[in-house]
């Protein structure tokens, strides 16, 4: 898995690897979930992870554990199992909405980073 990014003023064919998890992998920070319904709590989720890509120079430079955190982010799925709306924030910033029938319990979408 890479995560992609365009640096800044490079046209649109020129994506490259932001992040390699083979040179710096990603970690858990924090995973939590609510029921959040007005009504009935159950009808609506909030999930939020938290991670992060480790920095390639700490580990390169030998460095363990907390040394090698490098950049974070938290990505958060809000989503009415009612009325199929899906809400995905990445950082605070809509990434993903859709409006559909009510699912059986599974979601999956894709964005690049």
């Amino acid at each position: 898995m890479t995560a992609m990014t365009r640096p800044a003023g490079a046209p649109a064919g020129a994506d490259s690897a932001k992040y390699d998890l083979n040179s710096n992998p990603i970690y858990q920070i924090d995973m939590t979930t609510a029921s959040t319904g007005k009504v009935v709590a159950q009808t609506k989720r909030r999930v939020r992870w938290r991670f992060g890509f480790s920095s390639r120079e700490a580990l390169a430079g030998g460095g363990t554990g907390t040394d090698c955190r490098g950049e974070e982010h938290e990505v958060t799925l809000i989503w009415s199992l009612t009325s199929g709306k899906r809400l995905v924030l990445m950082d605070g910033k809509e990434v993903h909405f859709s409006m559909g029938k009510p699912t059986s319990g599974k979601f999956q979408t894709t964005w690049t980073m």
